[in-house]
């Protein structure tokens, strides 16, 4: 996972507070090219192509997935969501400790209506709380579909060889941004594709928020991906647990993809109204 705290912003104007979840950042699209030959670059391609191509990913119109978080067994997060990857058309509702919210908006304007409870939000409130529904659409979508980001604009992604993890051997990619890219640039991150499979097995992340002079693999949260599903002709990896963490206050964080469907159709006014139920399949 790239870099980003997860800022949690709270359903009142005047609270905002900001933990650490899970770490993000959402880049935009690839420019990796056919004549590439920088050697992890080759293998972030060919982990790509395991998990189904580009081909399949881009012809997935719309994406259907829930997301939970649990810290210490208590679920601390949900987030259910609906996005036309074509038009922008974004559905998405969350409850974040206990608190409940909705949001129709679009990613490319950002713009849009949140409510709670069925209920629109007044003005004053609603800037923050459909800032949230944005974070939380960058945040969790990252989550999911992070191996498809790993040669993205201002990434520099270098193989540090191979290493042997509880008998499975492993390709070790090492990520870090450009001075600028995303919201927090200083992070640090490590991918363990499997040599075997080509999938992407462990991750971890040195976020700049850990305050320590020299990120270090040593001193990295890392994370085991398992419980790969298709979709679209497309793989992804439903289950997200900690194995280590020594700065992150989470130790015991587990994250996992409840649902992911690929879908070729999908009513309009799911995306205009709450009335309309998204689709849960």
């Amino acid at each position: 996972m790239t870099g980003r705290y997860l800022t949690l912003v709270s359903y009142q104007k005047s609270a905002l507070k900001t933990i650490v979840l899970l770490g993000c950042l959402f880049l935009v699209a690839s420019s990796a090219t056919a004549q590439d030959t920088n050697p992890a670059h080759v293998l972030a391609q060919r982990t790509m192509e395991a998990m189904g191509g580009t081909e399949s990913l881009d012809t997935i119109r719309y994406l259907r997935f829930d997301f939970q978080v649990e810290v210490d067994g208590n679920k601390v997060y949900v987030g259910r969501h609906l996005w036309d990857r074509q038009s922008g058309r974004y559905r998405e509702e969350w409850e974040l400790f206990g608190e409940q919210a909705q949001a129709l908006f679009n990613v490319h304007t950002r713009e849009g209506r949140v409510y709670r409870g069925g209920d629109e939000i007044e003005a004053e409130e609603s800037a923050d709380v459909l800032e949230q529904a944005y974070y939380n659409h960058l945040n969790d979508s990252y989550w999911l579909l992070m191996p498809w980001k790993l040669t993205d604009p201002g990434v520099h992604l270098s193989n540090l060889g191979r290493e042997t993890v509880n008998g499975k051997t492993y390709e070790v990619l090492h990520l870090r941004f450009d001075d600028g890219v995303g919201e927090s640039s200083g992070d640090q991150h490590w991918v363990y594709i499997n040599t075997e499979t080509s999938l992407v097995e462990q991750t971890g992340y040195f976020l700049e928020r850990f305050e320590k002079t020299e990120p270090s693999l040593a001193e990295a949260t890392i994370w085991a991906w398992t419980d790969w599903i298709e979709t679209g002709g497309v793989q992804f990896a439903r289950d997200r647990k900690v194995l280590r963490a020594i700065h992150d206050p989470f130790e015991t964080a587990h994250a996992r993809f409840t649902l992911v469907v690929a879908l070729d159709e999908v009513d309009d006014a799911v995306f205009e109204s709450l009335s309309v139920s998204m689709p849960n399949h």
